[in-house]
């Protein structure tokens, strides 16, 4: 019996530091198994794993703006274009001839005005010379007035001051005849000077009088003559309605320069001519495709990120990039980085999708290759981690 009590206290001792071993275990194996769980999570959170992209296809479509005959192609198809060579020419030998036409009108209505300019200079001309001639008669005769005026002033102060001093002597020697010291021949005479000087002051009153009014009206035909100049020719009223004729035939020149350039459709990029859709002589309509350039390579590629994963890639990110199309010396790797996120999440074009019938939405990405470039429209796997 004691045996097995000591058995039973054994076993019941051993079951209770099972229990308390399993009990400090558990904390630590949650504690791992969160670790675990957040490290299994991790790269499903920040990694996109792969997205199928494209190599930017930026083709350009050259289209003639107005209908019109196709005179001669400037390039091939297949053939390689630099930046401003000649695609196609059009027909513009209407339009040239218009354009001479206004041309030759736009020389007429300019020698017009330079003729219109000349006439108007010699007529003030004209008209200056005649003022001025006009003005030194005008002075002439107001200063000339003036001075027989002040003559006249001077003339009768003199007489006034002689008669002054005859009258003096006069009334002297009538007092000398009354003492019988003078005779009466000498007083005679003298009255008689007096007389004579008497009466040249009356007339030089009213001569006074004439040459002020004469000087008068002279200076008010001067001052009138002043203030009634003629005034200058305004040269740009004259040759306002001219002007505006030259600016009208301007601006159709310009435009019609404008147009005949237009009718010469050149390359705006380097590249490769994929599609032809005219020849010589045939006729277009506005609006009609031409010709398509491509160009030869670019090093942009375009994705979409899914959905459920659009705010993990961030401008500047890193991304492996594998073309579809192997190279020569088997499968590629390419390095790239991103250049852009689009700022919403829009419906994925056709080509983007896994299924093209099953509409799908996610977030426009834009990655730059630096050192190689790709085919317009290859087609590129990405994949984004960090």
């Amino acid at each position: 019996m004691v045996y097995l009590s000591r058995v039973g206290s054994t076993g019941w001792w051993a079951g209770m530091n099972i229990k308390r071993g399993l009990k400090a275990l558990i904390p630590a194996a949650l504690w791992i198994g969160a670790v675990a769980a957040a490290l299994s999570l991790y790269p499903r959170r920040f990694s996109t794993g792969s997205v199928i992209g494209y190599a930017e296809d930026l083709s350009i479509t050259m289209t003639n703006v107005e209908p019109g005959l196709v005179r001669n192609l400037g390039a091939k198809l297949h053939e390689f274009v630099e930046p401003g060579d000649v695609l196609v020419r059009m027909d513009d030998r209407e339009d040239r001839l218009h354009l001479i036409t206004l041309s030759k009108d736009l020389e007429r209505l300019q020698n017009e005005v330079e003729s219109e300019r000349i006439k108007l200079n010699l007529d003030q001309t004209n008209v200056e010379i005649n003022a001025a001639d006009l003005a030194r008669r005008y002075l002439t005769d107001r200063e000339s007035a003036h001075i027989q005026y002040l003559s006249a002033l001077v003339t009768q102060a003199s007489d006034q001051s002689r008669l002054t001093g005859m009258l003096i002597e006069h009334e002297i020697l009538q007092r000398l005849y009354k003492t019988e010291n003078a005779g009466f021949r000498e007083l005679n005479n003298y009255e008689t000077e007096v007389e004579a000087v008497r009466a040249r002051i009356e007339s030089n009153e009213r001569n006074i009088d004439r040459m002020l009014k004469a000087f008068v009206d002279a200076d008010k035909r001067w001052y009138n003559f002043n203030n009634k100049l003629e005034v200058p020719v305004d040269y740009e009223a004259v040759l306002r309605p001219i002007r505006l004729a030259v600016d009208v035939r301007e601006r159709e020149i310009e435009e019609l320069t404008f147009r005949i350039d237009q009718r010469v459709l050149r390359s705006p990029i380097h590249g490769q001519v994929t599609a032809v859709f005219v020849q010589s002589g045939d006729r277009v309509q506005g609006g009609d495709p031409l010709v398509v350039i491509s160009p030869v390579g670019t090093q942009r590629i375009v994705a979409y990120l899914p959905e459920n994963k659009a705010t993990v890639v961030s401008v500047g990110e890193t991304v492996s990039l594998y073309p579809t199309a192997p190279g020569p010396e088997g499968p590629r790797r390419l390095v790239g980085e991103v250049t852009s996120v689009s700022d919403a999440v829009r419906e994925v074009p056709i080509r983007y999708r896994r299924l093209p019938n099953w509409p799908s939405w996610g977030r426009e990405v834009v990655v730059s290759v630096k050192d190689e470039s790709l085919l317009p429209g290859e087609a590129v796997s990405l994949v984004f981690t960090r």
